[in-house]
């Protein structure tokens, strides 16, 4: 039985405070596996945004340009999981899951996430400085207390965790 695997890759610099976190997954780009029967097929990047100070929102910094791309993320892979496609989400920032899960939250598709990262991401707007949002993806996934609503809010179901 042959499985469509989409690959999809990612870049995103308006979280990551480091320009070029990105590189890591473009040395995965052209990828494709047909072992045991998947296929690996990338589907290509979204868009990319360059990470600046956002003097107007310190405590969430580009906190527009976060939540327009977690909603390209959701939006690029509902359209694999529509095409009866497994999507393997890569990316060069801690908050990309944000995108990845609420695309399965309208869909009856099962979702596994495997988080690597050398902290929890549970950090909110007001306990960090200075407000960068790749520390808090999670918090916004869990619905903690005080996490920017433009961010967690993204579908009706609060917070935006699978049932």
């Amino acid at each position: 039985m042959n499985t469509l695997l989409t690959h999809h890759i990612l870049k995103e610099e308006a979280y990551a405070q480091t320009i070029g976190y990105h590189r890591s997954t473009n040395k995965r780009r052209g990828v494709r596996t047909r072992s045991r029967g998947i296929e690996v097929v990338d589907r290509g990047d979204g868009p990319t945004y360059r990470w600046h100070p956002d003097k107007a929102n310190r405590s969430a910094q580009n906190l527009d340009a976060v939540v327009e791309v977690a909603k390209e993320t959701a939006t690029r892979v509902h359209r694999a999981l529509a095409q009866g496609q497994i999507p393997l989400v890569l990316g060069g920032d801690c908050t990309i899951e944000v995108g990845a899960i609420v695309s399965h939250l309208s869909t009856d598709a099962r979702i596994g996430l495997i988080y690597f990262d050398l902290h929890p991401d549970l950090n909110v707007p007001e306990s960090v400085s200075p407000g960068a949002l790749d520390w808090m993806g999670m918090a916004h996934i869990l619905g903690e207390e005080k996490a920017a609503a433009a961010l967690s809010h993204l579908e009706p179901r609060f917070p935006l965790q699978p049932c």
